[in-house]
């Protein structure tokens, strides 16, 4: 039965080729249409529904269902998503975006990383739900490489190098200046743009990693704009025109290093369409990557071209990663054989082995 704008319901298929395990185990299941995040939420307490799937809910309902679940009213089912979210350095702006050399040391990036503390984001912003990551796939994933150069939450080694390279705080005022940093003129102030769009989650983790960085003697100012701008195509878009000082945004979990690959830089020659934003090179990851891409998966290649990929990424830091995004869904008490997948953004995958007790 489908009526339109309220519900749909369905009935088990009594054909269905698992049927002689006793699946599906419930007789009909109705989808109902329900397009108030509250009111989702108002039903699910009442018993009226059992299941708000994740496109029901919001993400300024978290705290509430959070303390419902406390309550024992409810259960919440979280996942790691697909996404995972990151800061790109500007490491090669186009010649036309004037400011100084910040980020082709690498000794810069790592300073930056280890004055992150990117825990307490995801323990605060992110509700305690994600885990900080060290690459671009997860740690569960097949490919995940060991040996990862990991950066903890350290600002007295991220102030050490910077100390090293010689910015230094010589007027006292909390912002560094560079003294003797080969590139930069002497009494150049630290400082520079972070730039993203005005998500609420980006917003919250920006204003806190300002924080962290100012500690560390950055001046960091925040730039908010909305998607179709930030994304807006090459030359003049700040992301693909590669008109920027640090960016951060979300990408796909994949086990594929192409994006950081030298010859995916966007540029004029390939009409701005690469994926290398930060303006990354270097020789030992773009051969470490391909002899990935040129082999089949699960061949001896594919797994170690893509772990040394990783190796190298995770040392030289083109990009640093935050945290993985999550899913989150909320069954009443009782549901059972409800289980979130990473990789499904449906949660109706295993259906059949829904069940009410």
């Amino acid at each position: 039965e489908w009526v339109p704008g309220d519900h749909i319901t369905v009935e088990k298929n009594p054909l269905y080729y698992r049927a002689a395990e006793g699946l599906p185990y419930v007789d009909a299941v109705i989808f109902r249409f329900v397009s108030d995040p509250n009111a989702a939420v108002a039903q699910l307490i009442s018993g009226e529904c059992d299941i708000a799937t994740q496109d029901t809910l919001l993400e300024d309902q978290i705290p509430l269902l959070l303390e419902l679940e406390q309550e024992s009213v409810l259960e919440l089912a979280v996942v790691a998503d697909t996404m995972w979210e990151h800061v790109d350095f500007g490491i090669a702006p186009v010649p036309e975006y004037n400011r100084p050399d910040f980020f082709s040391d690498v000794r810069m990036r790592h300073a930056f990383a280890y004055c992150l503390d990117r825990q307490t984001v995801v323990n605060t912003v992110l509700y305690g739900r994600s885990n900080v990551i060290s690459s671009y796939i997860p740690p569960e994933h097949p490919y995940y490489a060991d040996g990862l150069t990991e950066y903890s939450y350290n600002p007295e080694q991220g102030q050490a190098l910077l100390e090293e390279m010689g910015w230094v705080d010589a007027n006292g005022d909390g912002v560094r200046e560079a003294k003797g940093v080969e590139g930069v003129s002497d009494g150049t102030q630290l400082e520079f743009t972070w730039l993203s769009t005005t998500d609420v989650m980006r917003v919250q983790y920006m204003q806190i990693f300002q924080q962290n960085l100012a500690d560390c003697g950055f001046m960091v100012n925040l730039e908010n704009m909305p998607v179709g701008q930030y994304f807006s195509n090459g030359p003049d878009g700040p992301l693909l025109g590669r008109r920027f000082d640090v960016i951060s945004f979300a990408t796909s979990v994949e086990p594929s290093c192409s994006r950081y690959l030298s010859s995916e830089i966007p540029s004029a020659d390939n009409d701005w369409n690469g994926e290398n934003v930060s303006g990354f090179v270097n020789v030992d990851f773009d051969a470490a990557c391909k002899r990935a891409l040129g082999a089949l998966p699960g061949a001896v290649d594919y797994i170690e071209g893509y772990q040394d990929a990783q190796r190298i990424f995770s040392e030289q830091l083109p990009a640093l990663p935050l945290f993985l995004h999550f899913k989150l869904a909320a069954i009443r008490p009782g549901v059972r054989g409800f289980t979130m997948d990473p990789t499904e953004n449906f949660e109706m995958w295993n259906i059949e082995a829904f069940d009410i007790q």
